[in-house]
């Protein structure tokens, strides 16, 4: 759960959306407990293309459903290689596809194959 300035919820959103996800859920609730009040409920990029389009206004709480548990029964570094291998695929997709599966950042996945892909080269 996190609180949220109006002006920053896209920043945020997109953040999200960048390193956990575009299809992470989560609920932005606006003005809890009065008139106005209300509930998204969706993946990232849903909630980010929802509330481009107007101003948003109002007290912002963002809860994010936590993460399932990995039932990958390959490491990291086995995916990286598996889809490096298959070379069908940029270095980015793969590792948004690795930050997908495993419990691990889309930055930290890119830092991961990388090196990965270095150590190949050589």
């Amino acid at each position: 759960m996190a609180y949220e300035a109006p002006h920053r919820l896209l920043a945020a959103l997109e953040d999200i959306a960048t390193h956990l996800g575009e299809k992470r859920e989560l609920v932005v609730a606006r003005e809890l407990t009065k008139v106005h009040e209300e509930l998204f409920r969706g993946g990232a990029a849903q909630a980010h293309a929802y509330f481009s389009s107007a101003r948003v206004r109002g007290e912002i709480v963002l809860l994010l459903r936590a993460q399932p548990a990995s039932g990958v029964s390959e490491s990291v570094e086995e995916t990286l290689l598996r889809l490096l291998k298959a070379g069908d695929q940029s270095l980015r997709q793969i590792s948004k596809e690795v930050a997908r599966i495993h419990p691990l950042s889309g930055s930290e996945a890119y830092r991961r194959a990388l090196e990965l892909q270095r150590k190949l080269e050589d």
